[in-house]
């Protein structure tokens, strides 16, 4: 998962930091081809691995650690053979909650290896607090190895940008002067239908002259906020964006007026933090993790309230004070997230696991 977003994003940081780390001796298990992508100058084994992921396939041609290696498996999918000396990356348990994985064939895969994860690994690290307690409803007797770590962001790519860099974003994309922005994955639990449905009154009435944009989709537009376009006839009121490369991104943020994240699941929310970090204002779901991850610099919304959205958007479009001082507190929360930290709380629990996989 290296090339995708979200947990694509945290192998890719954590392993830029680990390979310049003396003290780590990396083996790196995947697709070598992907692997030199990302880190063209590594220089320690490569094993090639490239099963399909949540497939069985993928657990019977594990290649096994040897005797002496810790396994640092960055997402749920870890061989069960190898647990033991396995620490996992948790980062949701949207498998468990979405309804778009309500099939048996999901919820059985997911329910059973969790439960096996919770019993057999050597330890369990999830981005948030909030994913944490969901996985210790579930499995509480996994409480004493499970540790918060935070994910970090890249501060080098997201952060205010010029008012030049921002107008020559949106000349390229012909986008309007000033718009809101959401983004999403096509996937039904980012809610972006809600946002056209909540503004849609606003847009019909006059009172909202911003149009939405959206990113994340690669210039596909899902096929539930179409219908929701559709319903509410506000198809003149949304910009798709095509696929945007990575160092336009702080742009992007930095060039709306508002940032709106209506997510019902997240497992931590990347995109909160880099609008925030960009200096663009955050209005955001009260979902899951997102009160814990944006605190105080957010102003938050009920997902399924559409007047609570509304009001949302009003209160930071017309208050001027308001929005200067969630710029200033979100590029102060935004700080907080470090990718250092991160790798720094890994390294600790290697130390940690270390000791007991070479009894």
């Amino acid at each position: 998962m290296i090339a995708h977003s979200g947990i694509g994003t945290q192998i890719q940081n954590v392993l830029a930091l680990l390979t310049a780390t003396p003290e780590v001796r990396l083996h790196l298990l995947g697709a070598e081809r992907e692997i030199r992508r990302f880190l063209p100058d590594f220089a320690g084994p490569i094993t090639e691995f490239n099963s399909p992921i949540y497939s069985m396939r993928e657990q019977v041609h594990f290649p096994g650690p040897d005797i002496d290696e810790i396994l640092h498996v960055p997402h749920y999918n870890a061989p069960v053979r190898y647990l033991g000396k396995t620490l996992v990356m948790l980062h949701d348990l949207i498998h468990l909650q979405s309804r778009e994985f309500a099939k048996p064939q999901y919820r059985i895969y997911a329910s059973s290896l969790l439960a096996m994860i919770a019993r057999r690994a050597a330890h369990i690290a999830t981005v948030s607090d909030t994913t944490r307690m969901e996985f210790l409803k579930r499995y509480p007797r996994a409480a004493p190895k499970t540790t918060v770590l935070y994910n970090g962001i890249n501060h080098g790519l997201f952060r205010p940008t010029g008012g030049d860099v921002q107008r020559k974003f949106r000349r390229k994309y012909d986008l309007p002067a000033e718009y809101l922005l959401a983004v999403g994955i096509g996937k039904m639990h980012k809610n972006i239908d809600f946002v056209i449905r909540s503004l849609a009154p606003l847009w019909r009435s006059g009172t909202l002259k911003e149009k939405l944009v959206l990113a994340g989709t690669a210039g596909k537009l899902p096929e539930y906020v179409s219908a929701a376009l559709e319903r509410e006839r506000a198809q003149d009121h949304l910009v798709l964006l095509p696929r945007v490369p990575e160092a336009e991104l702080p742009a992007m943020y930095g060039a709306a007026r508002l940032f709106i994240f209506p997510s019902l699941l997240e497992g931590f929310g990347f995109p909160l933090i880099e609008s925030m970090a960009c200096g663009t204002p955050a209005v955001s779901s009260s979902a899951s993790c997102l009160p814990e991850i944006g605190a105080d610099a957010a102003l938050y919304f009920d997902p399924r309230d559409p007047e609570s959205l509304r009001r949302a958007v009003r209160r930071v479009l017309e208050d001027r004070k308001l929005s200067q001082k969630m710029r200033t507190g979100g590029l102060r929360r935004s700080a907080d997230f470090q990718w250092q930290k991160h790798v720094h709380g890994l390294i600790e629990l290697y130390r940690t696991i270390s000791p007991r996989i070479n009894d």
